[in-house]
């Protein structure tokens, strides 16, 4: 909410994701925010036009994981407050966080559902949150992950009936959109 009689307008900007976030106040980078960090920004006008963008980290190969997230909010009155979430308009966007318990390593397979399934690369026994990038999260969204003979899978299988919820959702925290997945 603006507060009235603020001079100069400042802008903060929670980042509740995952990943650094570029923050653009009136189309003039203001440099990063760190992950799950709040940063205030001073400007001299109002209302103004906030954009961000949450950058994919690369893969060995130098693929991206994920896609880069962004929204952009173009009137902010003076000292207000963004939120930087995974939900951008319409559209969820969901983290795996992986760790692999396992004594072998595990080939990671994420699927959204609608693009098809990604590679990001190989999980390390003992390895924890190696990959993160920001996934489209629809109904058929899904997370595997290959592991010697044994696969290891959360979402929804092939056979489900019609209208059956995806269980992957029930994992995916609000806001961060991350979702801890650990195997065994």
């Amino acid at each position: 909410m603006p507060i009235e009689g603020c001079n100069p307008p400042y802008y903060t900007l929670n980042n509740h994701l995952g990943l650094r976030v570029e923050v653009w106040i009136d189309g003039k980078s203001q440099g990063m925010l760190e992950p799950l960090a709040s940063k205030t920004f001073s400007h001299s006008s109002k209302p103004a036009r906030i954009r961000w963008v949450a950058l994919p980290q690369a893969n060995q190969a130098g693929e991206p994981i994920g896609q880069a997230i962004e929204d952009e909010i173009p009137r902010v009155e003076g000292c207000a407050t963004v939120e930087v979430t995974n939900k951008i308009k319409d559209q969820f966007f969901f983290a795996p966080l992986l760790t692999n318990n396992t004594g072998s390593p595990c080939d990671v397979s994420i699927d959204d559902g609608y693009t098809g399934e990604k590679r990001p690369g190989i999980l390390e026994p003992g390895a924890s949150n190696v990959f993160l990038g920001y996934f489209p999260l629809y109904k058929n969204s899904n997370v595997k992950l290959y592991c010697g003979d044994k696969v290891f899978f959360w979402g929804l299988p092939a056979d489900a009936p019609p209208g059956a919820e995806n269980p992957l959702l029930k994992y995916v925290q609000p806001q961060s959109g991350g979702v801890s997945l650990t195997v065994p």
